[in-house]
């Protein structure tokens, strides 16, 4: 994973509040890469693709955009769009179940190795004995 500059966070931001503005303006990576890293020397093109997907993963979390199967899009500050509306609210509960599958699997694998530790006897998670 690359450290992300700030500059780059704000370019692409800016960049997609102006030109993916809303739901209708949706754009895939392929069509917005081109026009927000330029100038910035990567290894290779999957290098620059991943480091993308980092920064839009970070304004997602923030709230700023938003991504489903049409693509990238900037989230207007006041919209009523119904549509739009119902694709964030869909773009944030996959978001909310990729997290909580990830931390049911955590759990899954740390209940096996405590297991595994005190020698498949039972385990009291209070007090950390047999």
């Amino acid at each position: 994973m690359y450290k992300i500059n700030e500059a780059d966070k704000a370019n692409i931001r800016e960049w997609m509040a102006k030109y993916c503005r809303g739901y209708r303006a949706a754009r895939v990576r392929k069509d917005i890469i081109p026009f927000v890293l330029t100038g910035r020397p990567f290894v290779s093109k999957d290098a620059k693709d991943r480091y993308f997907r980092q920064i839009a993963s970070e304004l997602i979390h923030e709230g700023h955009v938003a991504s489903a199967g049409d693509g990238y899009w900037y989230i207007p500050e006041h919209t009523m769009d119904r549509r739009e509306v119902e694709a964030v609210i869909a773009c944030h509960q996959e978001r909310k179940s990729k997290a909580l599958s990830l931390i049911a699997d955590c759990d899954k694998i740390i209940a096996e190795f405590l297991a595994r530790k005190c020698g498949q006897a039972e385990f009291d998670l209070t007090t950390g004995k047999k």
